[in-house]
């Protein structure tokens, strides 16, 4: 279990309702339907490395009103090579993921923040 997925299961016992982004549909329905035991749940499926992708952010403000807390904690690892052996599209898979997914998560979830009350600083 990742970061976000134990992190979602924290919230869900907390009686939070839950939107989780994940490539894996299969893992993200079942997910989905284990924290619907303990407060509203929505899986979206997505590629982290744009964001929420194509509307994402909008199906989970159009599914929950608010967004009071975003765990933005997609990660992969490159394969263990040296630098020098290393090809540019594993260096921009990482950066893709790891660097600008978190980038866009954070800027897509901000104005559904904003628009829920929240308060940008």
């Amino acid at each position: 279990m990742g970061i976000g997925e134990a992190s979602a299961w924290r919230l869900a016992r907390a009686v939070a309702a839950v939107v989780v982004v994940g490539r894996d549909v299969t893992r993200g329905r079942t997910t989905e339907d284990c924290l619907k035991e303990y407060s509203p749940a929505l899986i979206l499926q997505g590629d982290m490395s744009r964001g929420l992708g194509e509307g994402g952010g909008g199906r989970g403000a159009s599914h929950f009103a608010r967004l009071d807390i975003l765990v933005s904690s997609a990660g992969v690892e490159p394969r263990p090579l040296l630098m020098h052996e290393m090809p540019e599209e594993e260096f921009d898979r990482v950066i893709g993921i790891n660097l600008k997914g978190t980038f866009l998560v954070i800027k897509q979830a901000v104005p559904w923040m904003l628009a829920g009350g929240g308060q940008a600083s």
